[in-house]
């Protein structure tokens, strides 16, 4: 896997989860990275087999798998750096 770029390449390629795209995706397009995204965990693990990416930013309340699911079987098999997102309050 790639280091992160400060500079996007024809490489670079970020991937996350459909909730934290909305924010997300127009800005990274707009710096030149490639964007894969996913509506649940089982689909990501399979966006990310299909097309591996320099960085995922994963969100924590994804339906069928969550977020720390996805990345834990990431890390089964790759050390690519996981940035990960949640809207979800701790209730205090």
């Amino acid at each position: 896997m790639a280091s992160y770029h400060s500079k996007p390449s024809a490489s670079s390629s970020w991937t996350m989860s459909l909730a934290t795209c909305a924010f997300w995706r127009p800005n990274l397009k707009t710096e030149g990275y490639a964007v894969s995204t996913a509506t649940d965990g089982i689909q990501a693990l399979e966006v990310f087999s299909a097309q591996p990416a320099d960085l995922i930013l994963l969100d924590i309340m994804m339906p069928r798998l969550d977020g720390f699911g996805v990345c834990q079987r990431i890390r089964e098999f790759s050390n690519v750096p996981i940035m990960i997102l949640t809207a979800k309050g701790d209730g205090a």
